[in-house]
């Protein structure tokens, strides 16, 4: 896998350094090249290439908004490499990270409500599949987020259950919940618009 990166990468120099990481879900290497620090993540589980594959084009997105994020550098099957950011104590600059997540999830006056697709229209969603851990999470383009929510964010969570344990109650509570949904997301009490 080693050589795969080095060679997407294009670089000729791909030592690891010896910093690692070793999360709940995913193993990381912080690796030396001639253009600087590299930071992979890897893992060989099944689902693994629709999460590296929503974070690659996740961080290109963000990144494309101003955010300063990780630059995407390579992916594969099984990894994702990405620039190496030394990271801090969240405290240092948890109020700027608050005011660009904010900027973000604010729509900036339409420009970074169209990141991921090439329309004139604001719709809620991205150009590709993403995951949270292993769940996939469809983010097909909705022109309403109400139904963006219920249709790619808690029907997959339902099916799954009921693909998993056949339970009929839950079957039935979700028909009754799915009515009332839009009832909790007035557009008196909220005004949601793509971000």
């Amino acid at each position: 896998m080693e050589a795969e990166i080095a060679q997407k990468l294009q670089v000729s120099i791909f030592k690891n350094t010896g910093k690692t990481s070793t999360g709940c879900i995913s193993s990381a290497n912080v690796y030396e090249t001639e253009n600087g620090l590299v930071f992979v993540k890897r893992n060989t589980r099944t689902g693994s290439e629709i999460m590296f594959n929503g974070e690659y084009e996740g961080l290109k997105a963000l990144k494309a908004a101003g955010l300063p994020v990780p630059s995407p550098l390579a992916l594969g099957k099984n990894y994702v490499a990405m620039d190496y950011l030394e990271l801090n104590s969240i405290k240092t600059c948890s109020k700027e990270l608050g005011t660009i997540l904010g900027k973000v999830h604010l729509g900036m006056a339409c420009d970074t409500a169209k990141i991921g697709h090439n329309t004139d229209e604001l719709k809620f969603g991205f150009s590709t599949a993403t995951s949270c851990g292993f769940l996939p999470m469809v983010n097909d383009w909705q022109d309403d987020w109400v139904l963006f929510y219920a249709s790619q964010r808690m029907q997959p969570h339902i099916d799954r259950l009921m693909s998993e344990y056949g339970d009929r109650e839950l079957s039935e509570l979700w028909s009754q919940l799915q009515i009332k949904i839009p009832l909790l997301f007035t557009e008196t009490e909220v005004c949601l618009f793509p971000a």
